[in-house]
């Protein structure tokens, strides 16, 4: 299965250990073409589930990191700092429904952006 990269809301079946990736963007020469501003990176980024199905246990998650080197999300190539990854794990028991992952990342300039992304866990048909 291919990395789960913020716009995304695929399907994710129990069991699953994937990387969750994220595309701060950049404004770069005035364009507007993400959330950080020119020069800027992200210096931290945490993760929460801020939605899941009713008694449902939250996945758990790795360190977050942001990438050192060149990180491909979306089909964009990400700089340094552009972009931040982390190793999500669902439960073999985890309940079926949507769960909503907030990603709040801080960036080198101080400002704090968020960001959502939503995965679904379906019964097999």
């Amino acid at each position: 299965m291919s990395a789960l990269d913020c716009p995304q809301s695929p399907d994710v079946a129990r069991g699953t250990v994937m990387p969750v990736s994220i595309d701060w963007g950049e404004d770069t020469a005035g364009t507007e073409t993400g959330s950080l501003k020119a020069g800027d990176t992200v210096a931290s980024c945490a993760v929460t589930v801020e939605t899941k199905p009713s008694g449902a246990s939250d996945p758990t998650f790795g360190s977050v990191a942001a990438n050192s080197t060149a990180l491909f999300v979306n089909g964009r190539s990400c700089s340094a700092g552009e972009a931040t990854s982390v190793t999500m794990t669902v439960s073999g028991t985890a309940s079926y429904g949507e769960y909503r992952l907030k990603f709040v990342a801080t960036t080198t300039n101080g400002f704090s952006i968020p960001r959502y992304t939503r995965f679904v866990i379906r019964e097999a048909a």
